[in-house]
């Protein structure tokens, strides 16, 4: 899968993210936030935006998990809590850490978005 293919599929979700000033950020390739990742050393964020939408639970995992699997292959992506009230999973993709939650009891999908600093 190309990396336009990438991006049209992941589109719906991150373009609910509010971007940061471009000054701010640094991008990195996939090849190296693999690396990164997987060796505790993260990208240094900046300042987060928040955005919320109403979702049922269930949609909202198969929604997140409809995120992860499809960046997955080529960005690394973690699920940090999974439990019967609240799942949350981090991609990190090439110009922000994402984190997305979904909590049972306020039935809402939470995307923060974290631009990485240069």
């Amino acid at each position: 899968m190309n990396r336009k293919k990438i991006v049209t599929l992941t589109l719906p979700i991150m373009a609910l993210a509010l971007s940061a000033p471009a000054s701010a950020q640094k991008t990195y390739t996939p090849a190296q936030l693999q690396s990164m990742v997987q060796s505790g050393n993260y990208p240094k964020q900046g300042a987060l935006s928040t955005q919320t939408q109403h979702i049922d639970y269930v949609a909202c995992i198969a929604k997140v998990e409809w995120v992860v699997a499809s960046i997955g292959p080529y960005y690394p992506a973690k699920t940090v809590v999974s439990t019967n009230i609240m799942r949350m999973d981090k991609v990190w993709t090439n110009d922000a850490a994402v984190t997305l939650t979904c909590s049972a009891p306020d039935k809402k999908l939470i995307i923060t978005f974290a631009p990485y600093l240069k």
